[in-house]
């Protein structure tokens, strides 16, 4: 098994719904550094990074990497993976790294508890970036019961389903709302992607969004 490989496991994508490829995962990463402008020799900070499967393609990319997680297991598997990166065990609102070109979040605004706590994030990103900010694979509202009746299905019943997901209740988020977040700390060109990962059956719940920061 390769790396790359481990690290999607580690990060939870090996469920039914979340079973993707490391050539698939490669992929979508490069699209959205692509999408970003980011280039071999940007500094990218990742909130809620996990194991680093993220960071991981990145730093092939030629990215300097850092990340942050709650989870200090989590961690210590992204060191391992990534041992010239900079990482911190802390909560998501408190992160103190100092300044990067782009600050990213994938896959993690669906476990924050409340829309309060996900403006906070959203303002340390934005303060703590230089030049954009991405959050990615959200769960759209406008698919939250479609999302959850799927979800319930994957798992093999409503039983399953909470034995296998309890305390794990995703957010959903209004796309207007989330780009009000980034525009009133002066986030502009923001720029909404449907989410798109070969064999990701999420992905038809999700989407991804970004933007460039002003610096006047």
């Amino acid at each position: 098994m390769s790396e790359l490989s481990e690290l999607l496991r580690a990060d939870g994508f090996d469920s039914p719904l979340a079973s993707i490829t490391p050539d698939a995962w490669a992929t979508y990463v490069k699209n959205l550094a692509l999408r970003l402008e980011i280039n071999p020799g940007s500094s990218v900070l990742e909130v809620g990074c996990g194991a680093g499967a993220f960071l991981y393609v990145l730093q092939q990319l030629g990215c300097k990497v850092g990340g942050c997680d709650f989870s200090s297991a989590q961690i210590e598997i992204a060191k391992q993976a990534l041992p010239n990166s900079t990482f911190q065990v802390c909560d998501a609102t408190q992160f103190e790294m100092g300044k990067w070109d782009y600050v990213l979040a994938n896959g993690v605004f669906m476990y924050f508890p409340s829309l309060e706590y996900a403006e906070k994030v959203c303002k340390l990103m934005v303060e703590t970036s230089k030049k954009a900010v991405g959050i990615f694979d959200v769960p759209d509202l406008r698919c939250a019961k479609t999302a959850l009746e799927t979800r319930i299905s994957a798992a093999g019943g409503e039983a399953e389903y909470a034995a296998r997901y309890e305390g794990l209740d995703h957010q959903y988020y209004d796309r207007n709302w989330l780009v009000f977040q980034l525009q009133k700390h002066a986030v502009n060109n923001i720029t909404f992607d449907d989410q798109k990962i070969e064999g990701y059956g999420n992905a038809a719940f999700r989407f991804n969004i970004w933007g460039f920061c002003r610096n006047d």
